[in-house]
This record gives structure tokens, C-alpha cells and sequence, in this order.
């Protein structure tokens, strides 16, 4: 599967399957079978904030399944260690706003 060879899965969310390549995550619908052409919405690169690290990532969600849609959902990637960091795939000029978090075990 190609899906898996050249790229990075780092978890699932709402039935969508995000992907980390380059510093860019992915956010894809393959696992909605009836679907030929299944639906890819590229999210901007990671900023990286001063000692923390964006290249392990321990947990993805999203707070709808619709990214694409709705201008309201939000998709939240935590990484190893302090940084935590959030944007709006449905808006036009999606960021990542970046927290870092001071209990890193969180």
C-alpha cells in the first residue's frame, strides 16, 4: 500500500487517517471504502517552538468530520514533550497556533 511506505501515519480522527511527510501533515478520508476518489486536504508545515521537537508525534484529533467543511473544526496534534499545536483546515489561510504546555506529561 503506498499509503504506508511513503509516509508517516500518526493517527486517526473522525474516520480520517493523518499523515506526517516532510513536517506537513495530511489529512486523508481512505477509510471510507465506497469512496473511489477518496478526499486529501494538505494542512500547512509545523512550526517548531524553541526546545521542542515536531518530528513525534503522540496524539492527533479532531473536534468534527467534516475539516473540510466546517470553518469551526479544529485539528490538535500533540507531540513528545511540551508543545502543543492547533489550527482550522477549513479556513482559507490555515495556521498552526502553537501552546507549549508546561506539565510536557499532559
Amino acid at each position: 500500500m503506498e499509503l504506508l511506505k511513503e509516509i508517516g501515519i500518526i493517527g486517526a480522527s473522525h474516520g480520517w487517517v493523518a499523515t506526517l511527510k516532510n513536517g506537513a501533515v495530511c489529512l486523508q478520508d481512505d477509510l471510507h471504502l465506497p469512496d473511489t476518489d477518496p478526499k486529501r486536504i494538505p494542512l500547512p508545515p509545523f512550526v517548531t517552538l524553541p526546545h521542542c521537537q515536531t518530528q513525534i508525534v503522540t496524539n492527533i484529533s479532531m473536534s468534527s468530520s467534516s475539516p473540510d467543511d466546517d470553518e469551526d473544526c479544529i485539528v490538535a496534534v500533540k507531540f513528545l514533550g511540551p508543545q502543543l499545536s492547533l489550527c482550522r483546515p477549513a479556513q482559507r489561510d490555515c495556521k498552526w497556533s502553537n501552546i507549549r504546555i508546561s506539565d510536557p506529561s499532559f
